[in-house]
């Protein structure tokens, strides 16, 4: 990814996380931890694309492939909640009390 691509994909999801913060919805971090933990557990970053453009709107709009169809290993429990913390409604993502 070249530095202008960086730029933008950082700035896209900049403007979606201030979106979400003025709705009050809150919750980016999640996502983040999810796509942390989504790459050590696959290998892969869940989400994909050829530019930061397309990366970023995969992150806004796409599923990532299924932990559990994909690596049979991961106990299921482990793959539910990263997957959890990638939903795209915050509502549907894990709190602090869960």
């Amino acid at each position: 990814m070249t530095s202008p691509e960086r730029e933008a994909l950082t700035a896209t999801l900049a403007d979606r996380y201030t979106v979400e913060r003025e709705l009050g919805r809150g919750g980016m971090a999640t996502v983040y931890l999810g796509v942390i933990f989504y790459e050590m557990v696959m290998g892969a970053h869940p989400f994909a694309g050829r530019t930061a453009r397309a990366i970023a709107t995969a992150h806004l709009t796409e599923t990532p492939a299924s932990i559990v169809e994909r690596r049979k290993d991961v106990p299921p429990a482990l793959a539910t909640i990263v997957m959890q913390l990638l939903a795209k409604d915050p509502a549907d993502r894990p709190t602090e009390r869960q």
